[in-house]
């Protein structure tokens, strides 16, 4: 196209429309006559202007603007107002008339789905409540702390519950806030497991990790349960692994058979309300004692059906047990609960408690037995003695000794703990006798009276 022609093309959009009667008068804000009525129905209404009996809008095809030319000044409306004027609003400053940007309207631009960034993992929601039941005792519990803030799964994924068996002053529960525990205290002291119970029924999440005060988790404690629990969404139950110093495993599990240590143990939080938590029976407030809360309630989980597996990968460091003499006299004395475990789960317990596999012998209970064998063999090896019988008092003096260097291997020989091996016999055969009465209690609904949704 040549030049000329392109210029008599357009030169129509310099010039100012021809308006009609009905513009005109809707310019001037007067009623078009009955010589308009047409034109009027052939235009476009606009809105009215803001202010009252002003001008309504001009039309499009009336009383346009013109379009951006290359003069400062644009010639006037056909109707004998300025540009600007016909929408209620007063001309800039200068008579310059503010003219839109010919081209498509602008619209907002989203991104496509693919290129948006990836949901945030911490996003996701809380999985699990680690429920520590703790005495406040230090520094154990600082180190368990400083563990959990080193997990390689998200901050947000996990909360930190640390149930305090006893009350606590203000100052402490600021204290744990400050360090990312959230802190449950109980207004007496009633035993670790009603302070899981506290502890699980301020939970959150959807699965509950026990452990203790004075444990140590690996990084990857809480991800490796995660793992599992991704692998197997039926799972009610995860079993971790809980080791001394050195990677030596605290006791000699089973492959097929649990121990259900609350060192390292996760449970749906649906399963353990359901079952009822921990008993609360396994506690004498007297002698502040506890023992077998956590294998009874392991025993009702396997009662009910619920499915499990092991992770060896959420792994946790215990430290030795005992280290101190007065804590073996303390072992020993928490024996008075068998009694009331054994009534409640005979089979099980049998089967399960202190069962020790040597190559292809199994040995049950050898403590209780080295502990029982020592306290009847002695007296009677002291009767022997003094009746005239040399040879039988020998023999059951050996028994005696055989039995108390079998009972001091369990600390190893320490020559610390001697002492200590040579009472603990007596003092775990006084608990066995005193748990015969604690079994009475057997008949009670072994159900923990402080678990709720």
């Amino acid at each position: 196209m040549s030049a000329p022609a392109a210029r008599s093309r357009f030169a129509r959009w310099r010039r100012p429309s021809r308006a009609s009667p009905a513009s005109r008068a809707r310019c001037a804000g007067t009623p078009p006559g009955p010589t308009a009525s047409r034109g009027a129905a052939s235009t476009r209404r606009g809105p009215p202007s803001a202010s009252a009996g002003g001008p309504r809008r001009a039309s499009r095809r009336g009383c346009a603007a013109p379009s951006r030319g290359t003069a400062r000044r644009a010639p006037p409306l056909p109707c004998g107002h300025e540009p600007g004027a016909a929408r209620g609003r007063a001309p800039p400053r200068g008579g310059r008339p503010r003219a839109r940007r010919a081209g498509p309207a602008r619209r907002r631009l989203r991104p496509h789905r693919d290129a948006r960034p990836p949901k945030d993992v911490n996003d996701a929601p809380l999985l699990f409540s680690v429920v520590v039941p703790s005495l406040g005792r230090e520094p154990g519990l600082t180190r368990l702390l400083e563990a959990l803030a080193r997990q390689d799964l998200p901050r947000a994924r996990f909360e930190v519950i640390v149930a305090l068996d006893g009350p606590a002053s203000p100052e402490r529960i600021a204290t744990l806030a400050a360090r990312g525990a959230r802190a449950v205290a109980a207004p007496e002291r009633r035993g670790p497991g009603a302070a899981r119970n506290a502890g699980a029924a301020a939970a959150q999440g959807a699965w509950l990790a026990f452990t203790e005060d004075d444990c140590t988790p690996a990084p990857g404690w809480l991800s490796a349960a995660a793992a599992a629990i991704a692998a197997d969404p039926a799972l009610e139950a995860v079993v971790g692994e809980t080791v001394k110093p050195g990677g030596r495993p605290v006791h000699r599990q089973s492959v097929t058979l649990p121990l259900w240590l609350p060192t390292s143990l996760f449970v749906r939080r649906d399963a353990f309300v359901r079952l009822g938590g921990y008993a609360e029976d396994y506690y004498d407030p007297a002698r502040r004692l506890y023992f077998r809360e956590d294998s009874d309630f392991g025993f009702r989980l396997e009662a009910s059906g619920a499915r499990w597996t092991r992770a060896r990968a959420a792994l946790v460091e215990h430290p030795e047990e005992h280290a101190l003499p007065y804590e073996a006299l303390r072992w020993a004395a928490r024996h008075q609960f068998d009694a009331l475990l054994a009534a409640r789960h005979p089979a099980r317990f049998h089967e399960r408690i202190e069962v020790h596999p040597f190559g292809p012998f199994i040995v049950r209970r050898p403590m209780v037995r080295a502990s029982i064998a020592h306290v009847l063999s002695l007296p009677l090896a002291a009767g022997a003695a003094l009746a005239g019988q040399g040879a039988l008092a020998a023999g059951l003096g050996a028994l005696a000794a055989a039995a108390w260097l079998a009972v001091w291997a369990k600390w190893r020989l320490r020559p610390s703990h001697a002492w200590a091996a040579a009472a603990v016999p007596w003092v775990l055969a006084a608990a066995l006798w005193r748990g015969r009465g604690i079994a009475g209690r057997a008949a009670a609904p072994s159900r923990g009276s402080t678990a709720r949704a």
